[in-house]
């Protein structure tokens, strides 16, 4: 027990030889400088960092000598004899302090580290439980949703494949006729699917993406609403870098029951952020998750929505009903070559992008029940806007034409005011839909020119097969007519 260690003196502390070499270099440094500054008549000490070395300054009245020097140095006293024990006494009492200031300096530090991990971690864990208790939930719930399909195709679908005898009618006079019945808030038609309230714990973790305050990039001005909907609303905002002005779609998490209205959200999402790029398809430029909502910022679109300015002026000139066909038909045919299905295409669901009245520039907007383009997959649940649908929708059949289908639907409503097929309940207006012939017959059509027509007509045409894809409907010579 009496002998030292690797060379180290028994009564030599752990790290107090390496703190003994960087003492003695600032010593010598220190002793070299204050001799220099007496010599020059300058008072103190003061080390290389700009800091006053410990016990230095004016009225320290300490003496300082160079470590292995014969004599000794003091800018109290000038010169001096030999220090003996008084200089190692100072040398000691100034490695208790610079140790005792390092040993504190990296205890702090210590602590701070410490804090940092265990916050990481428990950061870390938490979301790593609230992803696995979602996945769990949501794989729960896809097993309970197939098997309720399952039933639902055999009690229901193969036996009422023509008569969907499940919607609730809703009477609504105007240009949308009848609306959906809507399930949630994203749109669906038909037999509501079976939902269980979703577990706290994964509400608060929908989009997958860390919690991020919306308010460090964009300012959202609450008091400027631009549209409000039953489980969302839509405020004007501003990037705090740039200063542009963009709509945030803010939407409560509260409102969001089901693993599947969920993966709806994660949806829109993704469809949207696949088809970017396309000048008449609305902009995502960011999406965030905080505690309370899900925040989309998208462009802002100040001429309001084409549906309010046709239910307020009327028709379109055919001019105006042209620039909008063909930029709606520009836009679905952009989505449909990046294989999305837009599924509700309407006139709420186009905005003019410039001002009241003018059509030199339209979004299309809401691609809240999109969906990749699958062929030969067939929906068992029938989703959209009833006035809107087109006739193998009606069979669970989607593909980009019926998205032309809708689009077409849109163009007749621009240029007369009315929808194509009408009727006071959604069984009627299916059952128009499917059997009653495409008429022109309204005083309104009486100035529309036939090339107009013509283009309705293909696009209207109830076998897809035949009817016009977008593409196709780009080069009609309406266009170049108009």
């Amino acid at each position: 027990m009496g002998g030292a260690v690797g060379g180290r003196s028994p009564r030599t502390p752990e790290g107090e030889d390496e703190a003994t070499r960087v003492l003695e270099r600032e010593w010598q440094m220190g002793w070299e400088q204050e001799r220099d500054e007496d010599e020059r008549g300058v008072p103190g000490l003061v080390g290389m960092a700009g800091e006053q070395l410990p016990g230095s300054g004016s009225g320290s009245g300490r003496e300082y000598s160079p470590p292995g020097s014969s004599g000794g140095y003091s800018p109290a006293g000038g010169r001096r004899g030999s220090p003996g024990d008084d200089r190692e006494q100072a040398v000691a009492t100034q490695k208790r302090t610079f140790l005792s200031h390092l040993q504190q300096q990296q205890q702090n530090n210590l602590q701070q580290q410490q804090q940092h991990q265990q916050l990481s971690a428990s950061f870390t864990a938490q979301d790593a439980a609230m992803v696995q208790k979602g996945l769990l939930i949501q794989q729960r719930l896809d097993a309970l949703e197939q098997q309720q399909q399952q039933q639902q195709q055999h009690n229901h679908l193969h036996h009422h494949h023509h008569q969907p005898q499940h919607l609730q009618p809703q009477q609504q006079q105007g240009l949308a006729g009848p609306e959906a019945t809507v399930e949630g808030r994203r749109g669906w038609v038909g037999p509501k699917r079976h939902t269980v309230g979703m577990d706290a714990v994964f509400r608060a973790f929908i989009l997958g993406q860390p919690y991020q305050d919306i308010g460090e990039q964009f300012d959202v001005r609450r008091d400027e609403v631009v549209a409000m909907g039953e489980f969302s609303v839509v405020r004007v905002c501003r990037e705090g870098t740039t200063g542009l002005m963009l709509a945030c779609k803010s939407i409560e998490k509260d409102t969001i029951n089901s693993a599947e209205e969920a993966r709806d959200l994660r949806r829109e999402v993704e469809m949207m952020e696949r088809v970017a790029g396309h000048s008449n398809v609305i902009r995502l430029h960011a999406v965030f998750e905080d505690h309370q909502n899900i925040h989309l910022v998208m462009e802002l679109c100040r001429g309001g929505g084409l549906f309010d300015y046709m239910r307020t002026n009327g028709p379109l000139t055919e001019r105006a009903a042209a620039s909008v066909c063909f930029q709606l038909l520009s836009a679905l045919d952009h989505c449909h070559e990046c294989g999305v299905l837009h599924r509700d295409v309407k006139p709420e669901n186009v905005l003019l992008a410039r001002g009241e009245g003018d059509f030199g520039s339209i979004k299309l907007i809401d691609f809240g029940i999109a969906s990749e383009h699958q062929p030969g997959v067939r929906s068992s649940t029938l989703c959209g806007t009833p006035l809107y649908l087109a006739p193998e929708t009606l069979d669970g059949v989607w593909s980009p034409q019926a998205d032309v289908w809708a689009a077409g639907v849109v163009s007749y409503a621009a240029l007369c005011g009315v929808p194509p097929f009408w009727a006071e309940t959604n069984e009627g207006i299916f059952r128009a839909i499917r059997s009653e012939p495409l008429r022109f017959a309204s005083a309104a059509w009486l100035g529309v020119s036939e090339a107009a027509k013509d283009l309705v007509r293909s696009m209207l045409d109830k076998n897809p097969h035949r009817r016009i894809t977008a593409l196709q409907a780009l080069g009609h010579r309406w266009f170049q007519e108009v």
